[in-house]
């Protein structure tokens, strides 16, 4: 079995991402059956140096030995940063004034340390 992958992969024409391989293959230019949208314009939209019939495998291009070019490669993972917890010690804790200033209070209003 030969496979066929689109290539480059993520190929689209000139006009815009709407205008892929899969646009191409679906022959919207079905009164001309015999040539189809390939025919009719599968030529003319080069984008990536390349053309629908070039690229699509549904317009007779494409790669049939599994080498492809990748357009738009996937990025590298990067590491989430840490997570970090904090917990009130001690459990409960408000200052001098009264209960409603406690740490909650002190994390909402910007409070600075330095001064307190």
């Amino acid at each position: 079995t030969i496979t066929c992958t689109d290539n480059p992969v993520g190929w689209y024409d000139s006009w815009g991402d709407y205008f892929d391989c899969a646009y191409y293959s679906r022959n919207f230019y079905y009164m001309y059956a015999s040539t189809g949208t390939c025919g009719i314009i599968g030529s003319i939209f080069e984008n990536f140096n390349t053309t629908a019939n070039q690229a699509c495998c549904g317009c007779g291009g494409g790669s049939k030995d599994g080498t492809v070019t990748t357009l738009f490669p996937t990025p590298a993972p990067t590491s989430a940063a840490p997570t970090i917890t904090c917990t009130d010690n001690p459990v409960g804790w408000y200052d001098s004034w009264g209960d409603y200033f406690d740490c909650a209070y002190y994390s909402r209003n910007d409070y600075d340390a330095s001064t307190g």
